[in-house]
């Protein structure tokens, strides 16, 4: 008799965590499919933006943005030269 009590007091024991371990995996499961299509909107997004930056940064577009504020280029800039202090050292 306390045999098939302790046996009746497991096989509940089983059968309560095997339905909470079922619900908890279910769970995951629709997190899992909801952050698979928020990363989908996210990679859109992220797509659509880099899209604006490189139309914004575009050569012909900030070469007329230069030209509006009167900026020419500097065809041999002083600081590609190698005449340059290195260092306070260097003096």
């Amino acid at each position: 008799m306390r045999f098939l009590g302790f046996f009746l007091a497991i096989l509940l024991l089983g059968g309560a965590l095997s339905i909470f371990e079922y619900s908890k995996i279910a769970d995951l499961r629709y997190e899992l499919k909801s952050l698979k299509s928020d990363l989908v909107t996210f990679g859109t997004q992220n797509a659509e933006l880099k899209n604006q930056f490189y139309a914004l940064t575009a050569t012909g577009r900030l070469e007329i943005l230069a030209k509006e504020r009167g900026l020419i280029i500097d065809k041999t800039p002083d600081y590609m030269s190698s005449n340059q202090w290195l260092s306070v050292s260097s003096y």
